[in-house]
């Protein structure tokens, strides 16, 4: 056994002093960006989730639009149905009053 060897192990315990506050602190910026890795995920699944929840109100507001358009028509229809029948009958009674 020589010299150099004698002295390896006291080296690493010198150099493991000197290294024990940066990996202490590499540890803690360890820990914090996993805390933040976790705290993007979760922001991540919450923000596929409003994204889901945005598309179904989108589509029920769609099909209610296109629920509301056709009653309209279906509205307009009859008024124009309506309409006519009134110009029908006002043309029928002033017909019967003439020949009255």
């Amino acid at each position: 056994i020589n010299e150099f060897e004698l002295g390896l192990p006291e080296f690493f315990l010198r150099l493991l002093d000197e290294l024990e506050p940066e990996i202490a602190r590499l540890s803690c910026k360890v820990s914090q960006l996993n805390g933040a890795r976790e705290a993007a995920a979760a922001s991540a699944k919450e923000a596929d989730e409003r994204s889901r929840e945005v598309a179904y109100l989108k589509r029920v507001g769609e099909e209610s639009a296109r629920r509301l358009r056709e009653v309209e028509e279906a509205a307009n229809r009859r008024i124009d149905a309506v309409e006519k029948s009134t110009a029908g009958l006002r043309r029928a009674l002033a017909e019967r009053r003439r020949l009255l």
